[in-house]
């Protein structure tokens, strides 16, 4: 059985943590409407309770009789745990007073993610401790024991990556998921005890599957309550979970209204938004024949674009499910323009279409969201804006819309503004903008094209014979009046800063923007983080070098430790820059999410594996050991450089982004190599650390808890200053530049730390 307990209990344990954090990341997606300061709070909340909870048991490490109930008992945990926090972030809006389509605020966030994510968490973190003490019970070594779980409990998760991002999401919802990985955990409780797991196995997967689906309609029913709780105050008509996420359709009255991932898709009802957004843009173009309308287009959108003499109208959907729930639900008749012959239906990612396809348009509507997330951001980017002019005809326009406010710009809205339109003129010579409370940029190839002049407008709309209901005859000489146009102009006269897709400044003028509705602590917490500097932030390792000079000069004991909480945070600005580089190419990295996450803790498994052979080896002694850990060092420090160079590579070649499988394939070996980095320090460190004591003394699975705290408290620092802060302000080659500064002052701590013995005995 000893043999079966590091492999299958780790094992389970990966899977579950795996499928535990990316269930919750989508929940927490819906209710936080998905910009990355969710994901950097919910991963850094996930991380930190895990820290704790291996931190907490490695003070509470169990005799050896004892341990295994300490496993069962955690193991029996999760089946209730689990579940329970899927509901309680799906129905936490109604206990935070928050109404539904209301923005949370970052103490919303903040708080919400740090509760709710705690128990599952903290009892993740101490079962893997204590299954680090399941190695003193066999004669081999304790640390060689304790690499073997590290690579089992990676292994696990890399596999669960795959197997959730293959079939689970494809087949079961959330709850399911998370009801199916609850029975796998209860059985895991009954295997921690009995003596022929292998046999035992099969008859309790075997019960684990028939009590699956003996409670599948329980759990649908409750699925479907609590999504109705969620929901509190609409009728929800239908929730699906695509492969892109959440969609979730309503009704109030006679309107009906899509959510994709929390986020207001569209409303059957808001006739005045489908208005502007397609009259003014079509208005604009003298002869508009080609039409390219990208996302958000069954509100009415389309609906308008058609009621002009145009020839064809390209709209791009990346999510099928979007009109295939729309067509099930909706009034008869009400999507019959898409059966319009001019229209072409394309699934797939507005910004890849753009990038690559051969066709040329009079008018591009980006009917998309304003970039509260760096996945918006990637439609109001200098790269995006060029991809866009590419494809326009010589008169061809452009139109995007975001907030604004309708007499009054603050100085949090005028800095959002000014960065658009600094952006939009980088490319076009031309750039307009209409103000109101949504203020609609227009962007054109040639001067002389776009106007002001209501007049002109209003007589190409008699001309098209076109029937409006607000943009019209008595709407067009107020919008366009020329007291709000020189405001406008004015205002956006002053030049902003450039937002691209590696330095999405947008995104976080779009954040600060969004604080100023909440309360005088969040605004004042985003506005704060303006003072971030890269020359200051470069500062910070080499004072705490010089700090730490004197204690590095005593022992390893101080270098290794840093070692791990700075390739933690390291790590995971490394995933975070992969997916964000991913996300700006493709679009659907929610999709791949499971995948990315999945082929770094691959690589953790690799070098885990590698780490254990290395200590299995009668001549690797601490010396040699200290001298590879050393050499993993530098592996830390020059890596990050690879990652902006790749993304730059494929983001110039058209045919690389052609070629969706070799880009993929490529953006699954970057999170390997960083994944076997950490999975070769680890187990390394471990050993260095433990291999001071005597035998008899020698501390293995308390040691590996406070490592394993150390690494995750790292990655949660990480975690919530990249997506917060680091990355729309500093852009990704600043955190580049920031981490390889800190991992080479953290070589140069291990290079002055003494030298261990050549040899040491063998446990």
């Amino acid at each position: 059985m000893g043999i079966m307990s590091l492999i299958t209990l780790p094992f389970i344990l990966g899977v579950t943590s795996i499928i535990s954090q990316t269930l919750l990341l989508r929940e927490f997606v819906v209710v936080f409407y998905g910009n990355e300061t969710t994901y950097a709070f919910v991963l850094g909340a996930w991380l930190f309770w895990i820290a704790f909870g291996s931190f907490a048991a490695s003070l509470l490490v169990p005799p050896v009789g004892t341990a295994r109930r300490s496993i069962a008992s955690c193991f029996l945990l999760i089946p209730v745990i689990l579940p329970l926090s899927v509901i309680a972030v799906r129905v936490m809006k109604n206990f935070a007073g928050l109404e539904i389509g209301e923005m949370a605020s970052i103490i919303h966030i903040f708080g919400g993610s740090f509760i709710l994510v705690m128990p599952l968490a903290v009892v993740l973190g101490m079962l893997f401790t204590f299954l680090c003490r399941l190695p003193d019970e066999d004669r081999t070594s304790s640390c060689e024991g304790i690499g073997g779980i590290y690579l089992w409990e990676s292994g696990g998760a890399a596999f669960g990556g795959v197997i959730f991002g293959l079939v689970l999401l494809h087949v079961f919802t959330s709850l399911q998921i998370s009801w199916l990985v609850g029975l796998m955990n209860a059985a895991a409780a009954v295997l921690t005890f009995k003596k022929r797991p292998v046999i035992l196995g099969r008859w309790i997967s075997g019960v684990v599957l028939v009590l699956f689906l003996l409670s599948l309609g329980g759990i649908n029913r409750l699925d479907q309550l609590s999504r109705r709780q969620q929901w509190q105050g609409l009728k929800v008509i239908a929730s699906r979970d695509s492969m892109y996420g959440n969609l979730t359709l309503t009704r109030t009255e006679n309107e009906y209204s899509l959510f994709e991932n929390g986020l207001l898709s569209y409303s059957t009802k808001d006739e005045l938004t489908s208005e502007e957004n397609a009259h003014y843009a079509l208005l604009e173009h003298p002869r508009p024949q080609h039409v390219l309308l990208v996302g958000n287009a069954l509100g009415g959108s389309l609906r308008e674009v058609l009621k002009h003499p145009v020839r064809s109208v390209d709209y791009v959907e990346l999510d099928p499910m979007v009109i295939r729930l729309s067509e099930k639900f909706l009034p008869p008749g009400y999507l019959s323009v898409l059966k319009d012959k001019r229209v072409n239906v394309t699934y797939t990612d507005g910004r890849l279409f753009v990038k690559t396809t051969p066709k040329r348009f009079d008018v591009i509507v980006i009917n998309l969201p304003e970039p509260h997330s760096a996945l918006l951001n990637r439609y109001y980017s200098l790269e995006f804006f060029k991809e866009a002019n590419r494809i326009l005809n010589p008169d061809g326009v452009l139109s995007l819309t975001v907030s604004s406010s309708e007499n009054y710009l603050s100085p949090e809205a005028a800095d959002f503004l000014r960065s658009i339109n600094t952006t939009l003129k980088h490319v076009f010579p031309d750039v307009k903008s209409i103000p109101g409370d949504t203020n609609i940029f227009l962007a054109c190839k040639k001067s002389g094209v776009l106007t002001y002049e209501s007049q002109k407008l209003m007589e190409r709309l008699r001309e098209r014979k076109i029937n409006t209901k607000f943009v019209r005859e008595y709407y067009l000489p107020y919008k366009l009046s020329a007291d709000r146009v020189d405001y406008i102009e004015k205002s956006l006269k002053k030049e902003g800063k450039l937002n691209t897709d590696l330095n999405p400044v947008g995104y976080y003028y779009n954040l600060v923007l969004w604080s100023t509705h909440f309360t005088e602590i969040s605004r004042e917490v985003l506005k704060r983080t303006g003072w971030v500097k890269l020359e200051y932030l470069l500062w910070v390792p080499w004072v705490f070098f010089i700090i730490s000079f004197p204690f590095c000069r005593r022992g390893l004991s101080c270098a290794v430790t840093t070692s791990i909480v700075t390739t933690g945070f390291s790590e995971i600005v490394f995933q975070l820059i992969i997916i964000l580089s991913f996300q700006v190419l493709y679009g659907y990295v929610y999709y791949k999410l499971g995948f990315i996450m999945a082929s770094f803790m691959m690589g953790l498994a690799l070098g885990s594996f590698w780490a254990t052979r290395l200590l299995r080896d009668h001549a690797s002694g601490p010396g040699k050991i200290f001298s590879i850990y050393r050499r993993t060092q530098m592996g830390i420090c020059l890596y990050p450089f690879s990652l902006p160079l790749v993304f730059f590579l494929f983001q110039r070649s058209t045919a690389a982004q052609e070629q969706a499988v070799l880009l993929a394939a490529v953006y699954s070996v970057l999170p390997v190599v960083a994944g076997l980095i950490g999975g070769l320090q680890y187990p390394l460190a471990n050993f260095l650390l433990s291999s001071r004591r005597s035998s008899r003394d020698r501390p293995f699975s308390r040691v590996a808890g406070r490592l394993y705290a150390a690494d995750t408290w790292g990655a949660t620092l990480g975690a919530i200053l990249t997506g917060m802060i680091f990355i729309p302000i500093l852009g990704t080659w600043g955190v580049v530049v920031l981490c390889g500064v800190m991992n080479l002052v953290v070589l140069l701590m291990l290079v002055i730390s003494p030298h261990p013995a050549i040899s040491s005995p063998r446990e």
